[in-house]
């Protein structure tokens, strides 16, 4: 598979088909739905809709190249009705052990680091420089941004968005504690994260704590 599209033209699409190209991919263009698209996106050509992917003779398969938790979520979805082959964009530099189990339709950043047993769930975005430690589990359509550091033993459900420079780590020192940060939750940027998240709640702050809805 070494002809590639992706799917969306924006600041995420480029760095996915930065990657993708470091790979040894030849990355075609994009394609994106706006309908106000320019002709071409950090040099490289916006070749249409997602209808153009419906014709498979072009490529060889397609990367997720849009940054928010929904519409990653809605194009990985697209993408698998169509029964289009699709290829994740993870980064020379990041660091992942043998023993890590990486979901489909990822993108990984430069100078990441997933060590000892850790689950990253299909879908997700992971920044540059992240770190996921050891026996963690992040759930499908997480977006981990740039910096941020998944201590050991972290459950992270579903679409969980985790701010730049935040850290996440149990309480305590015992190695059966784990933290679990509920589906659909936000962890503001820098913030410290030691007590279990609910779902669909945001947390900011150090010691982290949750912040009314709006």
């Amino acid at each position: 598979m070494k002809n590639v599209i992706v799917f969306g033209s924006g600041q995420t699409g480029n760095m996915a088909a930065s990657i993708l190209s470091e790979q040894g991919y030849e990355v075609l263009g994009f394609v994106d739905d706006a309908p106000d698209a320019p002709a071409s996106s950090y040099g490289r050509a916006i070749l249409g809709t997602r209808d153009i992917l419906l014709d498979r003779s072009s490529y060889d398969a397609v990367c997720v190249g849009v940054g928010t938790i929904k519409s990653r979520r809605a194009i990985v979805g697209w993408l698998k009705e169509n029964d289009i082959k699709t290829v994740s964009a993870i980064h020379s530099s990041a660091v992942i052990d043998a023993d890590a189990q990486l979901g489909d339709n990822l993108i990984i950043g430069a100078g990441s680091v997933f060590y000892v047993n850790p689950v990253i769930g299909e879908g997700c975005f992971v920044g540059p420089s992240v770190t996921v430690s050891h026996d963690t589990v992040v759930g499908p359509f997480c977006l981990l941004s740039v910096g941020s550091v998944i201590g050991a033993r972290c459950d992270l459900a579903t679409g969980v968005l985790i701010g730049s420079g935040a850290t996440l780590m149990p309480p305590g020192f015992r190695v059966d504690a784990r933290l679990n940060i509920g589906q659909g939750a936000i962890v503001g940027v820098g913030s410290t994260v030691i007590r279990d998240v609910d779902d669909n709640t945001t947390v900011v702050g150090t010691p982290a704590k949750p912040i009314p809805a709006r």
